[in-house]
């Protein structure tokens, strides 16, 4: 079976090499190969890179801020893998989390665009006043007929990649940066650990 980890087996990731271009460049050797497998269904790598794609087409140009809001399975690997493909920083909102804290979370980074799954679209909606662009809802369509790939959007190892946020035990989530180089070294590190496990 082909190994989904290549770039992380490797002694070094390349620098050049973003998520988005990994996962990209992984499409056609693992196409018809499982990427992810939830209680509402599963995904090959070229299904998941599809019903990304799609959702390019609604999203602001890259190097933004995109919130991802779901709690069903295929719907956040579908958003995860559209904001790496446009080169956006992903804010991981948790839907379990009260309004309250979603709202202080979402004034904190000021995001250009929402994706969010259809069970979640009811809160995504109170949500609206603080989002600086669309509210995507993430469907189960699949790539145009007749569509090719696009390229991978450019990113800087330095650029943001993702929003991670405190507990808030101090009232107030903080919002803390994670480049795209660290989220790397982290991504090696964690898959070099279960590998060793095996």
């Amino acid at each position: 079976m082909p190994d989904p980890f290549e770039y992380s087996r490797a002694t070094s990731w390349p620098v050049s090499v973003t998520h988005g271009q990994a996962f990209a460049d992984n499409v056609p050797r693992l196409g018809e190969h499982l990427a992810a497998v939830g209680p509402d269904g599963s995904l090959t790598y070229r299904q998941l890179r599809g019903r990304a794609e799609r959702l390019l087409d609604v999203l602001p140009p890259g190097n933004g801020r995109v919130a991802l809001l779901s709690d069903n399975a295929l719907p956040y690997v579908v958003g995860q893998a559209a904001i790496y493909l446009a080169a956006h920083c992903g804010v991981l909102l948790d839907p379990a989390d009260p309004t309250g804290r979603l709202r202080k979370m979402l004034a904190n980074v000021q995001v250009d665009a929402l994706l969010v799954s259809s069970a979640r679209l009811g809160l995504a909606l109170e949500l609206e006043d603080l989002i600086n662009g669309p509210i995507v809802e993430i469907t189960d369509a699949g790539p145009q007929p007749g569509a090719t790939s696009r390229a991978v959007a450019a990113r800087d190892p330095s650029a943001e990649v993702v929003i991670v946020f405190t507990s808030g035990s101090t009232g107030t989530p903080k919002g803390t940066v994670v480049s795209e180089r660290c989220s790397r070294f982290a991504a090696i590190g964690s898959t070099r650990q279960r590998l060793n496990r095996r």
